[in-house]
């Protein structure tokens, strides 16, 4: 009877540390299982890269030119358009004709920036012999306010655009008394990797 006690005894503690072993066994696993997903997660948002976004102008024969700038998109080449973190500005784009001014970031995925494109809002006007006169756009010209781009963003450094939106060229009277903005676009880039990159990469027109 005795025997058959021990028996019994030995074997209820074997089938109890066989069940520890199998919870000790999931735990390990839902863990390594864990830090793979936070690795992968962790992975994928690194993924990314920040590109700012900067505006300049070219000379142009007005005394002032104000644009009222809502927004900055940019286009992935997986076909999703990112809006540029930044604060809507009306700025005369005259004082930028020998500098440039930061508009805002976005950070993009790694990989190919297609487009880039300003939303403009329904204060824009020039300034000519003191008289401030409202520029419009029409649907068409809409369009113009879209640059074609061939960019690559890394996983390193910034990627800066500096878009150049040329008054003289853009902005025309019809002959009628009305002022159109038909925006000329072009952009240079170059990337900030610790130190300043100068090498520009110049593109021009219009996505149609």
């Amino acid at each position: 009877m005795l025997t058959g006690f021990v028996f019994a005894l030995h074997k209820a503690i074997l089938l109890t540390k066989a069940r520890y072993m199998k919870k000790i066994t999931a735990i390990i696993i839902a863990c390594v299982l864990m830090v793979t997903l936070f690795s992968t997660c962790n992975k994928q948002g690194n993924d990314t890269s920040r590109v700012a976004v900067r505006l300049k102008d070219a000379p142009a024969n007005f005394d002032r030119v104000n644009i009222d700038l809502k927004g900055v998109q940019l286009h992935t080449e997986k076909g999703q358009w990112v809006d540029v973190a930044m604060i809507p500005t009306n700025i005369n784009i005259l004082e930028l004709r020998d500098t440039s001014m930061l508009l805002g970031s976005a950070h993009i995925p790694v990989g190919r920036i297609d487009k880039a494109r300003l939303i403009l809002g329904g204060t824009n006007t020039i300034t000519i012999g003191g008289v401030t006169i409202t520029i419009s756009i029409s649907v068409a010209d809409e369009d113009n306010l879209i640059i074609a781009l061939n960019e690559m963003v890394t996983p390193n450094g910034t990627l800066v655009l500096v878009l150049d939106l040329d008054a003289a060229q853009s902005i025309f009277d019809d002959g009628h008394g009305h002022w159109w903005l038909k925006a000329h676009l072009t952009c240079s880039s170059h990337h900030n990797e610790g130190d300043d990159d100068d090498h520009d990469h110049h593109h021009g027109g219009h996505d149609d």
